[in-house]
């Protein structure tokens, strides 16, 4: 809930003025963290989750940019925000309610899958903007 949740963010963040996605993606991912909080949230690996999210964020920066020497450090910092989303997810809640390993990997590549392309076509909007 919580990351499908922080999806719908992106889509009000992709197209500015639509309330109903960012309303329903705001309660949706409070709804989830509140859940995970209640069975033993573990704040380390929910540090090390938010440090994979953030590096994601950086990788679909780097390559909105477009050049190519940004591009070969770009691969290290999406296997390196991917793998710290990994160990953060697979942690994240304490015993004996864990996150199955597959679980998490599924979850998290989905997520990597869909947000790094996501935040690409937001940063490449936002250089190509004009002003009227």
């Amino acid at each position: 809930m919580l990351l499908g949740g922080v999806l719908l963010a992106y889509v009000e963040f992709l197209r500015p003025g639509l309330v109903v996605p960012a309303v329903v993606g705001g309660v949706t991912a409070m709804w989830g963290l509140s859940r995970l909080a209640a069975h033993g949230l573990n704040w380390e690996a929910t540090g090390l989750l938010l440090l994979g999210v953030a590096l994601l964020a950086v990788e679909s920066w780097t390559w909105s940019k477009n050049r190519a020497a940004w591009r070969r450090w770009a691969r290290w910092i999406a296997v390196l925000g991917t793998s710290a989303m990994w160990l953060g997810s697979v942690n994240l809640v304490e015993r004996p309610f864990r996150i199955d390993p597959w679980a998490a990997t599924v979850g998290v590549g989905l997520f990597a899958v869909v947000t790094v392309p996501l935040l690409d076509a937001a940063f490449r909007a936002r250089n190509n903007k004009t002003s009227y």
